[in-house]
């Protein structure tokens, strides 16, 4: 939580202490300014930790409260907003306080055209989303995840429960069932401002509940990690967002995670690593080829035999909000959620496919190119045409063979195969993972990472058991394409940020064995750590280190 102004103290301005280190050099730290009367006159210091769970795997589910009148921002903005924030950077520096994935949204979203609650309290915000989980327009909190609840409101809500506060976020329980939610409702003005109110305070209350098991101290009522660093924000020229400063206990600094220092690819054998890129954001991989975005957020193609990036910028000066690669193509959502663009390699273009009047929730690309639209319906891009599904799903993610859906309950995970429609599985999962050759990983209700694999060829393909793949909670996890699939990582040491990037060397159907790392990397300082490894196609990539 935090009050409601808005620092004079924008980006590089409060840029003032550079620190080299022996492996590369880091960029400029953030440090907190006198402009905008920080609450500390001294670093706080780490607390004794809240009994609060941190959400390690968070799943971000956009709520629109009271959004009946025309606003200078569309709610399909600030689901650019949302994406923008997770799929970047912005929460890799949360490593130090727990073993946390990067964040993802649902594909289903709610809007509620009523008028919200007058002098509303953080139970009438707990009410509103149960409200919506209830009539099943948004997931359900299920056994092991980690759902956050995001609910933006009217620019210009008030509360006299809430004086000069913008945000909040609060534990909530739906039938017994805990859950995170976070809400935002800041100052009325233009679209610009009301494009910084909305980024800078998700972004302060996402950080603040993802961590929310940390407790700082010295700073007078302000507790939070991003409460404590009110005069640093970083300013986005591509698209004019403003994310909001958080506390590194770690470097003793506020900062604004803009990039990730280094992408190496990996060489086929332990601790052979090539660096082929600096300083990028967005990273995805398909069959199609590895692509990224770099700190001007335009798409990048990497052609691995000159080693060399070719920009492919989106039409009318767009930027992605996120984007996803199949076997040709590539499918990009810009930042206003509802401009959708489709590139081919054969064609070498983009072309405008989206529907204007739909604001959509996220793309997957494969055999089947997935859009998900507001509703959580996935609708199929064939030929030029679309195909149309209707049953909403959480999550969609695409591969070679077909493409694998969530249920809203996480009770259920059904693929969509060729001719042969929709298939379930009978199996719990609370979150996808897919990669090249009919491999599907996920993780379980219990934490573990279970796969399992078809049978026969495109078109008559079996569905094999689910099989247990790795006991030990993973990070982050990613399928690529040969014979050992399943690449996982986790942190051996939370304090000092030493990742380890492992391989099950065995096939996704055989019994679970030990995995072999084939990468470690120690403490932020000397070398840094991995941040996001990148899968879904041929090869293994990791994003190294952050940059402010």
């Amino acid at each position: 939580m935090n009050r409601r102004s808005f620092c004079t103290c924008f980006g590089l301005t409060c840029l003032a202490v550079l620190v080299f280190t022996a492996a590369a050099p880091a960029p400029a730290f953030a440090t907190m300014g006198a402009v905008c009367n920080p609450p500390c006159t001294a670093n706080p210091t780490l607390g004794p930790p809240s009994p609060l769970k941190p959400l390690t795997h968070a799943e971000i589910v956009p709520i629109f409260w009271g959004w009946g009148a025309p606003n200078s921002i569309s709610e399909g903005q600030i689901l650019g907003i949302v994406q923008y924030t997770l799929n970047g950077p912005y929460t890799a520096q949360l490593n130090e306080y727990a073993d946390f994935a990067p964040p993802r949204m649902s594909a289903m979203t709610a809007t509620d055209w009523s008028s919200v609650t007058h002098d509303f309290s953080w139970a009438d915000v707990e009410t509103e989303v149960n409200k919506e989980i209830a009539a099943g327009v948004v997931p359900f909190p299920s056994t092991g995840t980690d759902m956050l609840y995001a609910v933006f409101m009217p620019p210009g809500t008030v509360s006299s429960n809430w004086p000069n506060v913008d945000g909040f976020n609060h534990p909530g329980s739906f039938n017994g069932a805990p859950y995170t939610f976070l809400a935002v409702f800041p100052g009325a003005g233009d679209a610009t401002e009301q494009l910084k109110g909305y980024s800078h305070w998700f972004s302060h209350e996402l950080v603040e509940a993802m961590a929310q098991n940390v407790v700082l101290l010295g700073c007078g009522n302000q507790s939070g990690i991003a409460d404590v660093c009110p005069c640093v924000n970083h300013q986005y020229k591509t698209n004019g967002l403003n994310l909001s400063g958080y506390w590194s206990n770690f470097l003793q600094q506020c900062v604004v995670p803009e990039s990730y220092t280094v992408l190496d690819e990996y060489g086929g054998s332990p601790e052979s690593w090539t660096a082929i890129g600096n300083n990028v954001k967005q990273v995805v991989q398909g069959e199609a080829g590895l692509y990224a975005t770099f700190e001007a957020d335009n798409i990048n193609k990497y052609d691995e035999t000159s080693g060399s990036w070719t920009k492919l910028a989106l039409p009318n000066g767009e930027f992605p909000s996120t984007f996803s690669v199949g076997l040709d193509d590539v499918m990009a959502l810009a930042t206003d959620s509802s401009h959708l663009y489709y590139y081919t390699n054969s064609s070498g273009s983009w072309t405008s496919i989206g529907d204007p009047s739909k604001a959509y929730t996220g793309v997957t690309a494969g055999l089947f190119d997935i859009a998900s639209d507001r509703g959580g319906n996935p609708n199929w891009y064939d030929s030029g045409s679309w195909v149309n599904f209707v049953g909403p799903g959480d999550q969609f993610v695409s591969g070679q063979d077909w493409t694998a859906a969530l249920t809203p309950g996480h009770d259920d995970v059904v693929l969509l195969m060729l001719n042969q429609g929709w298939n379930d599985t009978h199996h719990a999962a609370n979150e996808l993972y897919i990669g090249g050759q009919q491999s599907l990983a996920a993780r379980d209700t219990d934490a573990t990472i279970i796969g399992m694999t078809t049978t026969g060829s495109s078109g008559s393909y079996s569905l094999q058991p689910w099989n247990l793949v790795n006991s030990a909670p993973q990070a982050q996890v990613v399928l690529v394409d040969g014979a050992n699939p399943v690449v996982g990582m986790s942190y051996s040491s939370t304090s000092s940020l030493v990742s380890e990037v492992q391989q099950d060397p065995e096939s996704i159907e055989q019994p679970p064995v030990p995995w072999t790392t084939i990468s470690q990397y120690g403490e932020f300082g000397t070398v840094n750590p991995v941040q996001r490894i990148i899968g879904n196609g041929p090869n293994v990539y990791v994003a190294v280190g952050v940059s402010f």
